[in-house]
């Protein structure tokens, strides 16, 4: 990405929107270390191959709760070391939270290096479906608009205190997905078509993906379905591919693939 790089500054960077323009890469690895710890990391692609190198971009997520709230800290990487939990950053940059069930995130930002205030950024919800029963997955995610020069729109309704999750909601009652005061943009994976030749699920990752898994995703606007914000897939046993575009930052588009990877009990 072809972004100003303020090293000092790796919190503002990574949760800066990619540029209006560009398409972002990154391959995504899951570590299983003792104790049944998994960690993800997100690593910077260089002609699509794994580039630790270019660590201002690279960051590690890493379960921090317990059952009962499921959480994962997601922490800046410079470092080429995937055997341990350890960081060059005591301080998160991103934080996911989940329900018991695995079917509503909410993912935090930190905005800025001086402060630790977290600040909600996008929510993400699973439709339940046990087992499969229903199908492929369905998952909604909703972000605050940002405008062209990636700045976060400001509320001017009165509603600024209002969640993100408690907007959805108004809109959903309403059977409408396009929120009239702009200040929040709603997104939904693109549902795959049924082959009959593979008789499997398919979605066209256009060679990005190479492996089916219920985790593999598009997000697309509703407005414009051509337009994949965040394109997310398997190519490898512990390895996957993303690609995502404006106005998802890393430490968003990170958060969202967490959701899908992790486990969930009331969605297959």
């Amino acid at each position: 990405m072809t972004v100003a790089q303020d090293t000092e500054k790796p919190t503002a960077l990574l949760n800066a929107s990619v540029p209006l323009e560009e398409v972002a890469q990154f391959r995504v690895a899951r570590t299983r270390l003792q104790g049944n710890n998994i960690v993800y990391d997100l690593l910077a692609e260089n002609n699509g191959a794994m580039d630790s190198a270019a660590g201002l971009w690279n960051m590690r997520a890493i379960k921090t709760s317990s059952l009962a709230k499921p959480t994962y800290d997601i922490f800046p990487r410079n470092d080429n070391s995937s055997s341990s939990l350890r960081t060059s950053y005591s301080a998160p940059v991103g934080r996911v939270v989940s329900n018991a069930l695995g079917t509503e995130f909410s993912i935090l930002a930190c905005p800025s290096n001086d402060t630790v205030e977290w600040t909600e950024v996008c929510i993400v919800l699973y439709k339940i479906n046990i087992l499969g029963r229903h199908g492929p997955r369905k998952m909604t995610a909703v972000i605050r608009a940002v405008n062209e020069s990636g700045q976060h729109f400001v509320d001017s309704t009165g509603d600024a205190s209002v969640s993100l999750a408690e907007k959805y909601h108004r809109l959903a009652r309403r059977n409408v997905m396009t929120d009239e005061s702009g200040s929040i943009i709603v997104l939904e994976n693109k549902l795959p078509k049924w082959n009959t030749n593979s008789r499997s699920y398919t979605l066209d990752f256009h060679g990005r993906v190479t492996v089916s898994s219920s985790k593999n995703f598009q997000l697309i606007n509703l407005d414009d379905d051509e337009y994949v914000v965040v394109q997310f897939g398997k190519v490898g046993d512990d390895t996957y591919s993303l690609d995502f575009r404006f106005p998802m930052s890393p430490v968003m588009a990170f958060g969202i693939v967490l959701t899908s990877l992790v486990r969930k009990l009331a969605c297959a």
